[in-house]
């Protein structure tokens, strides 16, 4: 008797329950053989595909597996521009989840019969609100991984952060995003710190006084160190 592959529908249960387990083996079983064709399918209400999810693992697996899958399927797209109802890129999303080792895979990935694609493209690219991967990074406070993205070529030309960067679509600057997150430790980055005039441009115009005030007391009575409070001299007062 032959057997009967399985549907999208099923595999894309099988997929989401195994996100939830956190069980990455199931997850690659469901994308594998004859199911490999819904490995860029999307599989949740945000249509988050397999390679999305995959990145919660805080490892480079499953997602390295995922992607050789795709590669093998050029037919189904470039798996690194596939996005989600966010326009979450699989980048965008490993950035978020925190998955250093994802985001150098991704880095270095190169899908198959992709014309002129770079991985490094992946780096400019825009989420639904404006956002590149570096923009994301720095508003959820993952300080090594804004540094690996800051130090990819072309991101710091001429000692200045990449225009993409700065700001997102809606015109909320880098610096905003970070301090409104209470992600502190990503301002003092060396290259944000080079550039003290914009800095200081950004947060009298983009900061409320009294927030700037709540914000200097903070530091103060949690009494950190001279390089946070230097910062906060040079930007914010």
């Amino acid at each position: 008797m032959k057997k009967i592959g399985r549907t999208y529908k099923t595999v894309a249960k099988d997929v989401y329950l195994a996100a939830l387990e956190e069980d990455w083996d199931r997850m690659i079983r469901a994308c594998s053989g004859s199911s490999n064709m819904y490995v860029m399918s999307p599989v949740t209400v945000s249509e988050d595909t397999p390679l999305h999810l995959a990145v919660y693992s805080k490892k480079v697996q499953p997602l390295q597996t995922l992607l050789d899958i795709a590669k093998k399927n050029p037919m189904l797209g470039n798996p690194c521009t596939k996005k989600n109802a966010y326009g979450n890129t699989v980048l965008h999303e490993a950035v978020f989840a925190g998955n250093m080792e994802a985001v150098q895979h991704l880095l270095k990935f190169s899908p198959k019969e992709q014309g002129e694609f770079h991985p490094s493209m992946q780096l400019q690219t825009k989420n639904a609100l404006g956002e590149t991967p570096l923009y994301r990074a720095a508003a959820c406070g993952k300080k090594e991984i804004v540094e690996h993205l800051a130090e990819q070529t072309g991101q710091i030309p001429g000692g200045k952060l990449l225009e993409d960067h700065r700001k997102r679509g809606d015109s909320k600057p880098i610096l905003h995003a970070a301090i409104q997150g209470h992600h502190f430790g990503f301002v003092l980055n060396p290259f944000i710190l080079s550039q003290t005039r914009l800095l200081r441009h950004l947060a009298h115009t983009f900061i409320p006084k009294h927030f700037r005030y709540n914000l200097n007391l903070q530091f103060i009575r949690k009494k950190e160190s001279k390089m946070t409070l230097y910062f906060l001299m040079q930007t914010l007062l």
